[in-house]
């Protein structure tokens, strides 16, 4: 059940709007799509509807949540799609694993802007807010998990507000914050009205420019990575490469890179998800860059969990 979800909302490329006063649903572990190999999804999920809140999105709520044992928790959120389909999506498959996620989207949704282009960074700063106040969240272990585009974002809150996030999950992101799209003649990003410093940069053949450079190594918790080698979207595996080398002057905080030899963008699906590209040499890369990925997901969170 939750592997058909999960699939189908990746997919999605619309916007994000939501019922009034929708019923919160309840997702139970798909046993039938466990892998052969990397986390097994075991709690029974609730999703409450955050539309009322007033950020279009998901908030998954794993079995057991009790604001006397408060776990590690996750804003997740997606890429260029736009919309909350892949937030939402990854937060569902964040709290099969046993921890609270918020999923949302940042533009293509109501009130939203209708590309990526001068999005507004308050739209994670107020989620975060909202997230850190939910019975059972513990604020001082919130991870951000931003794919494709959403992995600057993911990397530039840790980096920039580490009172609110300890950590990043950025499959296939870049190290930089990057020019709006398709107009890339504005910031993709924006803080108090103000536009970001972005990059053009799509191949990453050079160093960030300074002025859009994210200090990732400023980041104090953990950093988890991912690329294909074999990216048709962008070069993620040169961004991954630019982001390791200035986490490797850190002296605290694990950090993992994942490259997906043969891999292509898609290696942030859960892997008990079905998903084909209908390359199988790529897909099987993909599926194997997907394990390491959600086993590193996993064990960090666990790490995370006092």
């Amino acid at each position: 059940m939750l592997a058909a979800l999960v699939a189908a909302t990746l997919a999605a490329c619309t916007g994000g709007a939501t019922p009034q006063e929708p019923a919160p649903t309840t997702l139970a572990p798909d046993a039938a799509a466990t892998p052969a190999q990397g986390p097994t999804p075991t709690s029974e999920v609730t999703v409450h509807e955050t539309g009322p809140e007033g950020f279009p999105g998901a908030y998954a709520v794993p079995e057991g949540l009790s604001a006397d044992d408060p776990r590690p928790a996750v804003l997740a959120f997606g890429g260029s799609e736009g919309g909350s389909q892949g937030g939402r999506a990854f937060a569902e498959a964040i709290a099969g694993l046993g921890y609270p996620a918020l999923g949302i989207g940042y533009f293509k949704g109501v009130d939203q802007p209708a590309a990526l282009e001068e999005v507004p960074v308050e739209t994670f700063l107020d989620a975060l807010a909202w997230l850190r106040e939910q019975p059972g969240v513990d604020g001082d272990a919130v991870l951000a998990f931003g794919a494709s585009r959403g992995g600057e974002m993911a990397l530039w809150l840790a980096a920039n507000r580490p009172d609110l996030v300890q950590g990043a999950i950025a499959p296939v992101g870049a190290d930089a914050i990057m020019c709006g799209y398709p107009d890339a003649s504005v910031s993709a990003w924006t803080l108090g009205g103000e536009a970001l410093p972005c990059s053009a940069d799509w191949t990453a053949a050079s160093d960030a420019d300074p002025a859009a450079r994210i200090p990732v190594d400023s980041i104090t918790g953990p950093v988890i990575l991912a690329c294909g080698t074999e990216d048709d979207v962008w070069y993620s595996c040169g961004y991954l490469r630019r982001a390791e080398r200035a986490l490797d002057s850190r002296r605290q905080g694990t950090i993992v890179a994942i490259v997906g030899e043969g891999a292509g963008h898609d290696v942030s699906p859960p892997p008990w998800m079905e998903y084909s590209t209908g390359d199988a040499a790529r897909d099987a890369a993909g599926l194997d860059a997907r394990r390491q990925l959600w086993s590193a997901v996993d064990e960090v969170l666990a790490s995370l969990d006092s």
